[in-house]
């Protein structure tokens, strides 16, 4: 079965992954605007607890990719009984490690949180956010594989789906919990971590319900299991652990830059989760290319089309770079009003403002530098790919505590690390192409 990397193929795969991220970020942008209209504590606290809940899920999502990697490549082989197998001992693995991370937050999470944040009023509402917030971990690791089967085997459109259920009932519950309207709760902070969970539970509940109504997908008999297979869960294991730890250190990293600017002052910290909210939108189109490219370049690989993916690569960069500049056009001249979406606060604005176009720039090179990270992960090379974010993230926590810390910068200066960050990221993943012998790896 061969793999079309036509603009119309690449942009009928991708388009359903993007709005796929785009529920994910709507649960982030929703949280933040809500809670942006009740105080700067409780915008700094959902940052720091979100950062902290998503180094826990961002395990699952490097296993995620692992697990959809190896399903595109055997998708290009057209296996349809290692596919069933994959998915459902990755069923297990998702299982097992939601179950032991969840102990963690509800054994662990008040003593950690306790040593790292100063302020006393983040540290209580951050508390209350991940309270309630640690139960969605179980939904959030099965969904992370039935979307990488999906994407695995390039079939999207489902995505499109669970995105505007995903969407309309977090917002419901969001509104009606933060602010304690329909006769629900006044549960604030708290509130918008019970709205994500019910959230992601209808998610994978449609997801799920998709499996056995789906004609094409009912073939591959998904939830028909068998007992474990050790010799399987080693494979994917063995191709998973690099990107669960290159996940893991870039949110980690992420997690640790809040908590840096967490010294800085409250003010800052409330400014800069109202700038990621809206940077992680603007990263979308982004992220969407970028595992499209992921997949799309394991099928290749299975289809033994290695000489198509430069090519691939070169489309999905322009792309890319192309969508990434119309975005950061439409807004540039506005910035103050497109932080006036999240917050009424004067002076939360204006300190955004300078933030806002320090990640303008970054956003071009995250344009450019991902697509080209992303397809070393395809290839297979999750080990390459896991020093190249290492690397990086050292470099990046570095200048962040220099800046931060030791200097004292304003913001904005604090902020240009993701510049460095993915100018460094693009290079790296740049080298691997022209340097190594990527085209013979199997998996």
């Amino acid at each position: 079965m061969k793999t079309e990397i036509s603009l119309k193929n690449i942009i009928k795969i991708t388009l359903p992954i993007i709005l796929g991220l785009v529920a994910q970020n709507i649960i982030n942008v929703t949280n933040t605007i809500f809670l942006g209209h009740l105080s700067e504590v409780a915008l700094g606290a959902a940052a720091i607890g979100g950062l902290y809940y998503f180094c826990f899920i961002i395990l699952g999502a490097g296993f995620g990719i692992g697990v959809q990697i190896i399903i595109g490549r055997r998708n290009g082989e057209n296996n349809i009984q290692d596919i069933k197998k994959v998915f459902s001992n990755s069923i297990y693995v998702a299982a097992l490690l939601s179950l032991l991370l969840f102990m963690v937050l509800y054994l662990y999470s008040d003593f950690f949180l306790k040593s790292i944040i100063s302020s006393e009023n983040v540290l209580a509402e951050t508390g209350a956010y991940i309270h309630f917030r640690k139960w969605g971990i179980f939904c959030a690791y099965i969904s992370i594989i039935l979307r990488s089967f999906f994407v695995g085997t390039l079939r999207t459109n489902v995505l499109i789906y669970s995105t505007l259920i995903m969407t309309v009932v977090n917002i419901f519950f969001d509104y009606s919990l933060i602010f304690g309207n329909f006769g629900f709760p006044h549960l604030g902070v708290g509130g918008a971590g019970i709205a994500s969970v019910i959230a992601e539970t209808c998610d994978v509940l449609f997801l799920m319900v998709w499996v056995f109504i789906s004609r094409p997908v009912s073939k591959y008999q998904l939830f028909k299991f068998k007992k474990p297979d050790i010799q399987n869960i080693m494979q994917i294991m063995k191709l998973s652990y690099p990107m669960m730890l290159q996940y893991f250190f870039s949110f980690g990293a992420w997690f640790l830059f809040f908590v840096i600017i967490e010294k800085i002052g409250e003010l800052e910290l409330a400014v800069s989760n109202v700038v990621r909210s809206f940077y992680m939108v603007i990263m979308i189109p982004v992220w969407g290319l970028g595992s499209a490219t992921n997949t799309m370049v394991s099928n290749l690989m299975g289809n033994k089309e290695t000489d198509k993916i430069i090519p691939l690569i070169k489309k999905m960069i322009i792309l890319s770079f192309t969508a990434t500049v119309i975005i950061v056009l439409s807004y540039i001249f506005i910035p103050a009003k497109i932080m006036g979406f999240y917050s009424k606060d004067i002076l939360l604005i204006q300190a955004a403002v300078p933030v806002l176009y320090v990640v303008s720039v970054t956003i071009l090179l995250f344009s450019v530098a991902y697509i080209i990270f992303s397809a070393v992960s395809g290839t297979g090379n999750t080990m390459y790919a896991f020093f190249i974010e290492a690397f990086t993230i050292a470099l990046y926590l570095s200048f962040a505590f220099l800046t931060g810390i030791v200097m004292k910068q304003k913001l904005y200066v604090v902020w240009s690390v993701e510049t460095l960050y993915f100018i460094v990221l693009g290079l790296l993943s740049y080298l691997y192409f022209i340097k190594f012998k990527w085209k013979s790896i199997k998996i």
